[in-house]
């Protein structure tokens, strides 16, 4: 082979990365990634292919066959390094644990069940004004009934603390909206009760949970305005954040999702500072970076709230054809998710796993 041929080979190699890269690029985006291991091996793979850019300057006065040698090294390294990113760092499917722990009649608000943060154990509120608890064990669902508070009002959606402990539920009447907290006993049998906050004139709903169980998040909605109000769990004390719906808090206190005109949006209640993240609803924190929410009735969204929101991971949900996602939870460290799909006139409400 003339020293002509040998020149031209690394510009062969070169090309062939450059191929690979796009082809590994578009499989990426088909398939849902594990942000953490992501971010390490690209760091990785960068740092290696800096080295060996200082190494092709070393071998440039080296003979043509040990330049051939070196190139076919270069490309089994990147190979090898690339096919590590794809097989390493693809997120475990979400697949169903237990289906239909729950039915709910369709015309029900959704909010109106919850997953406890362990995720052992679901409550939902029934027709019949009761808050009622079901343990998920595997293998069999214990229920507990509660009564709550007589009151002509509805009780439309509820919001299971941090501690697992308390719950708050939101109950609505034509005068008010009224939120309660319930302190539970330890087996979930009973709980005591007490008024929390009422808004005259003023719907509320969708409940979250500060980190620390210290304050609320919610919607309140009057004269067709929707707004997103802190109520701290100790005192009367109250203000409003923003106008949209759907809060959920983050696992650090000062980060809160939430939905303002059909916007997934995540703001820093310290500062005020918001960032759009894409179209969607049903915002559900996995982990403390990465957020979930539903894009359409089949697919869920995975973005890392810290970097940039272009390249978001689609999650396809373990759904059946006829049924609809509506509502996501994720349970303290993003194992288990409970899954709300709207089903003809019922509300099917399950736990799937990671």
């Amino acid at each position: 082979m003339s020293d002509e041929e040998h020149v031209k080979q690394p510009e062969l190699q070169d090309s062939t990365i450059s191929d690979l890269l796009v082809h590994l690029q578009r499989l990426r985006q088909a398939v849902p990634v594990n942000y953490q291991l992501k971010a390490e091996l690209k760091e990785k793979l960068l740092q290696r292919m800096k080295e060996l850019e200082m190494s092709r300057g070393e071998t440039s006065g080296k003979s043509p066959w040990k330049r051939k040698k070196f190139w076919w090294a270069v490309s089994g390294i990147v190979l090898l390094t690339l096919s590590a990113i794809i097989v390493l760092s693809v997120a475990d499917p979400i697949h169903l644990k237990q289906q239909g722990v729950v039915t709910l009649p369709a015309d029900g608000n959704a909010e109106r069940v919850d997953l406890r943060k362990d995720g052992k154990a679901i409550a939902y509120l029934s027709e019949q004004h009761e808050l009622v608890t079901v343990m998920l064990d595997g293998k069999s669902t214990e229920q507990h009934r509660i009564e709550l508070p007589e009151t002509d009002g509805e009780y439309q959606s509820l919001a299971w603390a941090n501690s697992g402990q308390q719950l708050a539920v939101a109950e609505q009447d034509g005068a008010a909206g009224r939120i309660w907290l319930i302190d539970l006993t330890e087996n979930n049998r009973s709980g005591s009760f007490r008024l929390l906050l009422e808004e005259p004139g003023a719907k509320v709903h969708s409940i979250s949970w500060s980190a620390d169980d210290n304050y609320l998040a919610y919607t309140k909605e009057s004269e067709g305005q929707a707004e997103l109000w802190l109520s701290s769990t100790h005192s009367f004390a109250k203000q409003k954040l923003a106008d949209g719906t759907q809060p959920e808090w983050a696992p650090i206190n000062h980060l809160l999702a939430y939905v303002a005109d059909g916007q997934v949006t995540v703001i820093d209640v310290n500062t005020n500072r918001s960032k759009p993240l894409g179209q969607g609803t049903s915002p559900s924190w996995q982990t403390a970076e990465q957020l979930t929410y539903l894009a359409n009735g089949r697919d869920m969204i995975a973005v890392d709230v810290n970097q940039a929101a272009e390249d978001p991971e689609v999650l396809p949900l373990p759904l059946q054809a006829e049924q609809s996602a509506v509502r996501t939870r994720w349970s303290r460290h993003g194992k288990k998710l409970l899954l709300v799909a709207q089903s003809g006139k019922q509300l099917i409400i399950s736990v799937a796993t990671r």
